[in-house]
């Protein structure tokens, strides 16, 4: 991701004794590391300023909403960042509690009373609980190298590359155009 200046961030997404064992490299040697997995994207002269790390962990809160206070996007749920939907699913959530709270003032509610946050809620909870049950899938069969499930994967995949009206459907769903 670029920033100001002449400078970039780099998110090194992988398996997590990869990052571990990345962690405990000085700033040269993690230099190193970068340009042998990333040789073709990066300009040569660059330097490691500063690194850290963090565990991807999956949550999903129990309530979204409570007395003053609303919560969507990654403060409401955590997902597996494969294919973005961690940031579709966000988007999504911050359309639907614009529309409700557009719908209560159009309908003369006091749009921040629970009975309208709580239409939020059941409206986002178990679209998001189902991308997020989705990637957990998608991650478990990609980082798995068993026989039958390599097969599995590949026939389904093949499967999604048809242009069908399912594919289009999911397509559209995965976008947040559903």
């Amino acid at each position: 991701m670029p920033l100001p200046g002449h400078h970039a961030s780099l998110v090194w997404y992988d398996d997590a004794n990869r990052i571990k064992q990345l962690s405990q490299l000085n700033k040269l040697q993690l230099a190193e590391q970068i340009k042998q997995h990333f040789p073709d994207r990066l300009d040569v002269n660059f330097s490691v300023e500063s690194s850290g790390s963090f565990s991807l962990t999956r949550r999903h809160a129990q309530q979204y909403y409570q007395d003053n206070l609303v919560i969507l996007g990654d403060a409401a749920h955590t997902i597996n960042p494969l294919a973005g939907q961690g940031v579709n699913i966000g988007f999504k959530d911050v359309d639907v509690l614009v529309a409700q709270v557009a719908n209560a003032i159009g309908s003369g509610e006091t749009w921040w009373q629970a009975t309208v946050l709580k239409r939020y809620q059941q409206a986002r909870y178990y679209d998001n609980q189902l991308m997020m049950t989705a990637m957990d899938a998608f991650y478990a069969s990609f980082s798995n190298d068993l026989l039958p499930l390599k097969l599995l994967r590949n026939g389904a995949l093949k499967l999604a590359n048809i242009d069908s009206p399912i594919k289009r459907k999911v397509l559209k769903y995965a976008l947040g155009l559903n």
